[in-house]
């Protein structure tokens, strides 16, 4: 007689589930940001540039994630709507670094390493 192996589902997500990736995290306040600065949003070259991303497809795939999250949002078939939910509004206050500028690119990235390796 074999025994059957059972499984069970957790109710509570896995931490795999729930983390967010630095370059998911830039993306989040860099959209935020560059609306603050800009009054609209970035296109995806300008997130491609500024995050320092190979191509458009790869910004496409962060900011689907982003959005089966829960954390952004955007017009379908609309450029330049982007935009942070209130779910992403509070979950970036939480794990925001300080002065993230949107000019300098350089500089952005060395302070967001910077704040999640210290």
């Amino acid at each position: 007689m074999t025994q059957k192996r059972v499984r069970y589902i957790s109710a509570v997500p896995s931490r795999a589930k729930v983390r967010t990736s630095t370059k998911r995290l830039e993306l989040m306040e860099l959209v935020s940001e560059y609306h603050d600065e800009h009054k609209y949003c970035p296109s995806l070259r300008d997130i491609m540039d500024a995050l320092h991303i190979s191509s458009t497809s790869v910004v496409r795939y962060y900011l689907d994630d982003l959005r089966l999250k829960g954390y952004i949002d955007w017009l379908d078939g609309q450029s330049r709507t982007v935009h942070l939910t209130m779910l992403g509004e509070n979950f970036l206050s939480n794990h925001k670094f300080p002065g993230f500028p949107v000019s300098n690119k350089k500089v952005a990235s060395s302070q967001t390493a910077r704040a999640f390796n210290s």
